[in-house]
C-alpha cells in the first residue's frame, strides 16, 4: 500500500502531487491528531479540514491519534504503518531534518 503522511498543508500536499506526476498514486491519506500542540513530528492545526480535501481527492484517509511525547510518536507512525499493510511511504516532511530522519528509520 502506497500511503501520504497528509497534515494537509504546503508539503505534504506538495509531495502528494509530485509524487502523482511520478506516477506514484497514493491509495491512503494518514493524518495524525496530536493531543500535543507543539508536536515535534506532526502538523496539527486544521487537521479535521483534511477530511474534505480527501474526499475531493478520492483517496481514503485514515485518522491516528497521537498524544504528541516526543520519541513516542515514532511508535505511533509505526503502528499505523503497520496496520495499514504501507509499504511506500509519501512524506512533506524534507525540510525538517527531525522529521525527515525519523520517518527513514521507521521506513
Amino acid at each position: 500500500m502506497i500511503a501520504c503522511l497528509f497534515s494537509g498543508g504546503k508539503d505534504s500536499t506538495l509531495a502528494l502531487h509530485k509524487a502523482y506526476e511520478l506516477g506514484i498514486k497514493a491509495e491512503l491519506l494518514i493524518t495524525f491528531k496530536s493531543e500535543n500542540p507543539n508536536s515535534y513530528m506532526f502538523h496539527y492545526p486544521n487537521v479535521e479540514q483534511t477530511k474534505l480535501q480527501a474526499e475531493a481527492l478520492g483517496i481514503k484517509q485514515v485518522f491516528v491519534y497521537t498524544k504528541g511525547v516526543k520519541e513516542e510518536e515514532l511508535k505511533d507512525l509505526a503502528k499505523a504503518l503497520k496496520e495499514n499493510n504501507v509499504s511506500t511511504i509519501i512524506t512533506g516532511a524534507t525540510y525538517s531534518r527531525y522529521q525527515a530522519d525519523r520517518i527513514n528509520k521507521i521506513a
